[in-house]
């Protein structure tokens, strides 16, 4: 028996009361172990002994067997969810007090240890974390046992928060984890032992760092390798080396996949050629280096030899795990990509086909039925890869078609892993790979378009595209509408308001302390937030019913519900092109537009060129060159004045449409340009799927709010100076505004509504009065720091710029808007920067604007750049007079926009001056609006009267 079996059986017996411990047959077990070293046969024999317990309801055997078959990793995924319930149940149900969920037993926190465990393996990281700080908070670090299991506990918290996406707490923890490791360990266990806990310890750290945010990405490179060269220094301090072999090659495994990922090739043979020394046939880790080695082999086209290589680690797995273990197919899944590469296809589906045999996955099979989400999403996106390029070679379109299917299937399964992660951050790290997936999948449906019909193949590019764009977004709106449906009682619905106001709070606070302190009470506080969520989840399925009541939007569907006067054009960037779809009421066009870098610096140099007014130096060619090749692909389906709704993606997100050329201009006469939105009303929104989801929204409040802060550049540079603010708030431009406060009054006045104006337009007044407003009017002052974009947000009277913790400091940031239920038919924005903002992949342009589309605001009026308050506040002016009057929201925009350029002359006619606002969201005209009419009621009924009389009259005199 090996010494991690022996010490974790040490560990378990070490936990258990000494008078249940002598008396249990469940002991002859452990013996039995002495003499298996293969994980499957031990499964094997393990297993009866569990199924026993749970006809017995013995929940001391239960632990016994669940913790062995857990150490060894062997329970399929699908299962460990059962036998975490049935625990659950055997343990509540129990009569020994020890095992009571109230009890201080070690037997019964043994058992949590155990399901924190399963739920990490799950990929349940956030409900692991609530059991794993649980456990820390009980622990007292009383004994060497006790640092032990602290260990362990900072690498599952480490490795839970770097899943989630949160290195840096990641970080935290595994520095932790460094600084527990007991010196007693060297007396109780041997010094080697005390050497393997700090070479963990460094391979955690090591692993945690690629990925993290840095100005330079080599930093955190070169602090990963530091790490692990701290690892392998430990290492050599090892005497026997033979029994920590995994653990050692495992280091060395990540050190050479992350020269690998780096392309330092050179690098990765030296460390690979240097740890085979410490590979033995017993070890599976050896198979990972050959794994490894064979890849390096691929990179120089060494393709027979790379095969050979893995076949070589097939049969040492077959030693070290037993004949067709699930994890077998990664060797697989590499033989078919050698296959790939040699363009001998029919060799690779075979080999993609034993791997999906070893993960147990069927074609067709329910997605709830997959064991293996991430390993399958793997091997179905590189075998559709490989028929795609069969496909191509044969021009077939029977390959085409089961290519996509594959794509297809891909990416349901990488949509149901979103699913299981409760926080919306840890999904960012699976965007990646699924826009990967839709990458392929669009490139192999452009590459089909003459193969295939048009009618199935666009309507499968909508739901391609539709399911790489805004995704966090719908599923906060679908979360919130579930929230609002399901019934809770009110000591939950309390609990969970609460929960989301500290999280908000501290969340501020840490923005601007490095006190640690803050940082634990941060961490308490998203523990009980989530708490409060699975306890939702659990106790009331109806909102879990609610949540996930929604039908996909299909191609037919939206295309019924847009107007013959709607022309939509839908934007997928991908690697070396960027694809659009088209979208009229009873047609559509898939194209495919290269140079998307191209493109991509074109953008940059608009933008440039529209933040500054000044000469064009030529950007009128740019303007032109983006209308020929994002616009005029699809122009026959617009016609003059018909309204463009633009869904963009990536960088796109950062170009008005409005200033594109449709010919071509010389000169700098700015208001003889023919702009795209002289000839059409144009709109925005985060994708197809949101546009109208949120379109079909209700609103019962028809009122107006405004709010016109009132600042003094002066003073706030003196309180900046005076109270040490921090150096972002000390670069903002804080001057006053003339004209912010004529805006609002006239906009109150027009729609009979309410104004706050210079102190009165305070945060205080703000958070007490947004929510629940048919239109919300700010124009103020607002920021986006693209360096921390928790230092961005809206800037009210009373700025108190010296510690910004508090609800009444003037300040409101993005991430409070995120937190907030506003839900207003209309946010009209009239300040700087609102709909400017760092790039998330697949979601869009992170901004102020979004932040209100978080917040239940369907249509958001929003700038890209700072906008000249008195050209603003014109245009504005212009805007709320079309609102008023009942013209839809494009149309009401572009209106107000060919007004001001009506009036200005050729310097205010520069882009700069009238095109930082664009709309998003859905068009049609504000319900409040429309009813205006309604005040005018009795002017209706007195002339339909006359007429009346009218008729009559002339009846009779005819008569």
């Amino acid at each position: 028996m090996n010494k991690k079996w022996f010490l974790f059986f040490v560990l378990l017996i070490f936990c258990v009361p000494k008078n249940l411990l002598g008396q249990h047959p469940i002991h002859k077990v452990v013996e039995e172990l002495e003499s298996i070293e293969n994980p499957d046969s031990a499964a094997t024999a393990l297993h009866p002994y569990l199924d026993s317990a749970i006809i017995a309801k013995d929940a001391y055997a239960y632990l016994y067997v669940l913790s062995a078959l857990n150490d060894i990793h062997i329970i399929p995924f699908t299962d460990k969810a059962t036998y975490v319930k049935q625990g659950d149940e055997l343990f509540k149900n129990s009569s020994h007090s020890f095992f009571q969920a109230d009890a201080d037993s070690s037997v019964y926190f043994r058992f949590l240890d155990v399901k924190a465990e399963m739920l990490y393996s799950q990929g349940n990281y956030t409900d692991a974390i609530v059991l794993l700080k649980r456990l820390v908070a009980r622990n007292k670090l009383q004994s060497v046992e006790d640092s032990l299991y602290m260990n362990a506990y900072d690498s599952y918290l480490g490795s839970s928060y770097l899943m989630l996406g949160n290195k840096e707490r990641a970080i935290y923890y595994y520095n932790h984890y460094l600084n527990v490791i007991p010196e007693a360990v060297k007396e109780y266990y041997g010094i080697d032992y005390w050497y393997f806990y700090q070479v963990l310890g460094w391979t955690y750290l090591g692993s945690s760092w690629p990925g993290v945010e840095a100005e330079d990405p080599k930093e955190n490179f070169e602090r990963a390798i530091s790490c692990y060269k701290k690892a392998l220094d430990l290492i050599e301090h090892i005497q026997d080396k033979g029994s920590f072999s995994n653990t050692i090659l495992s280091t060395y495994s990540l050190l050479i996949n992350l020269y690998v990922k780096e392309g330092d090739y050179d690098h990765a043979i030296f460390y690979l050629n240097q740890s085979e020394k410490y590979q033995n046939s017993k070890s599976y880790k050896n198979a990972d280096l050959l794994s490894y080695q064979s890849k390096l082999e691929l990179q120089k086209n060494n393709f027979r030899k790379s095969l050979q290589l893995y076949d070589s680690a097939l049969v040492l797995r077959k030693v070290a795990v037993g004949e067709m273990h699930y994890s077998d197919y990664e060797y697989h899944l590499g033989k078919a990509q050698v296959y790939d590469k040699m363009m001998e296809y029919t060799s690779a589906l075979s080999e993609y086909k034993i791997a999906l045999k070893l993960l147990r996955y069927e074609g067709g099979l329910p997605l709830e039925k997959v064991k293996y989400h991430m390993e399958t999403i793997r091997v179905l996106h590189a075998k559709a890869n490989t028929l795609t390029k069969m496909a191509q070679d044969g021009k077939k379109k029977e390959i085409y078609k089961e290519a996509l299917t594959h794509y297809e299937q891909a990416l349901a399964l990488s949509l149901k892993e979103r699913e299981r992660i409760i926080r919306s951050e840890s999904k960012h790290d699976l965007i990646a790979g699924h826009r990967k997936l839709i990458n392929d999948a669009l490139k192999c449906s452009y590459q089909a378009q003459k193969l295939l019909p048009q009618e199935y193949l666009h309507a499968l590019v909508f739901d391609l595209i539709e399911k790489g764009k805004g995704l966090l977004l719908l599923e906060n709106y679908r979360q919130e509408e579930a929230l609002r449906k399901a019934v809770f009682s009110a000591e939950i619905k309390n609990a969970l308001d609460e929960a989301e106001l500290r999280l908000t709070s501290l969340t501020r606070r840490l923005r601007e302390s490095n006190d640690e302190a803050i940082f634990e009470q941060l961490k308490e506080a998203e523990e009980s937030y989530d708490s409060i969520m699975n306890v939702i989840k659990v106790k009331y399925p109806q909102f879990n019913t609610f949540k996930d009541d929604y039908e996909e939007l299909s191609l037919a569907e939206f295309q019924n519900n847009i107007t013959n006067s709607e022309a939509c054009f839908s934007y997928y960037v991908a690697d070396s092109a960027i694809y659009l779809l088209a979208i009229h009421q009873n047609q559509s066009k898939f194209i495919a537009i290269d140079n998307s870098r191209s493109i991509e610096q074109q953008v940059q140099k608009v933008h440039q060129f529209l933040r500054t007014p000044g000469p064009s130096n030529g950007i009128e060619n740019n303007l032109y060159s983006l209308y020929n090749q994002l616009i005029k692909p699809g122009v026959d389906l617009i016609g003059e004045d018909k309204s463009i709704i633009i869904f963009p993606d990536s960088y796109l997100g950062y170009l008005p449409f409005e200033v594109l050329l449709s010919q071509s201009a010389q000169g700098e006469e700015y208001g003889s340009w023919p702009f795209l939105i002289k000839i059409n009303p144009i709109s925005y929104d985060f994708s197809a799927t949101v546009y109208q989801h949120t379109s079909g929204w209700a609103f019962q409040n028809k009122n107006y709010i405004g709010f016109a802060p009132e600042y003094d550049d002066g003073d706030i540079k003196d309180l900046m100076v005076d109270n040490g603010a921090a150096n972002w708030l000390a670069e903002r431009d804080y001057g006053s505004l003339q004209y912010n406060g004529d805006e609002v009054k006239y906009a109150s006045q027009l729609f009979d509504g309410i104004y706050y104006e210079g102190n009165k337009a305070s945060e205080e007044n703000f958070r007490a009065q947004a929510e629940n407003n048919g239109l919300l009017h700010l124009s103020m002052h607002a920021f986006f720091d693209e360096k921390n974009p928790d230092h961005s947000g809206l800037v009210f009277s009373n700025f108190q710029p010296n510690g910004l913790i508090s609800n009444e400091d003037g300040f409101v940031p993005m991430v409070d808007l995120y937190n907030m239920h506003i839900n207003a038919e209309m946010v009209i924005l009239s300040a700087c920067e609102t709909g400017y903002g760092y790039l998330e992949r697949g979601e869009g342009v992170a901004s102020i604007g979004r932040a209100f589309k978080y917040a239940g605001c369907p249509s958001v009026t929003m700038s890209l750049w700072n906008a000249n308050d008195q050209s603003t506040s014109e245009v504005m002016k212009y805007f709320l007079e079309q609102l008023h009057a009942g013209m839809s929201k494009d149309e009401a925009l572009r209106a107000a926009k060919l007004k001001y350029l009506g009036n200005a002359d050729n310097n205010t006619a520069h882009p700069y001056y009238w095109s930082a606002f664009v709309l998003n969201g859905p068009v049609k005209p504000l319900t409040f609006a429309e009813t205006s009419i309604d005040n005018y009621w009795w002017l209706l009924l007195v002339f339909g009267g006359v007429a009346i009389l009218s008729v009559a009259l002339y009846a009779k005199k005819k008569a």
